[in-house]
């Protein structure tokens, strides 16, 4: 692990005002790509979510062991 202090980076307006990004013109390009982020999004919840559902599971499980219901 590293300590010390942390470097500010600052933002110069005019350097950020000549950058170049790059976008499809074409709109179903874009929908297509917007598409495809909001399907990365759903994939990432059901990921976030599964390890909750594992720990009520291993809760209910540790609950009925010592609750002598199993």
């Amino acid at each position: 692990m590293s300590t010390g202090a942390v470097q500010q980076v600052n933002v110069n307006p005019t350097r950020l005002r000549e950058l170049e990004i790059d976008m499809p013109a074409d709109l179903a390009e874009q929908r297509r790509i917007v598409d495809l982020l909001h399907s990365c999004d759903a994939q990432i919840e059901n990921e976030q979510a599964e390890p909750a559902k594992l720990h009520a599971l291993k809760a209910g499980l540790v609950d009925d062991l010592l609750g002598g219901r199993v």
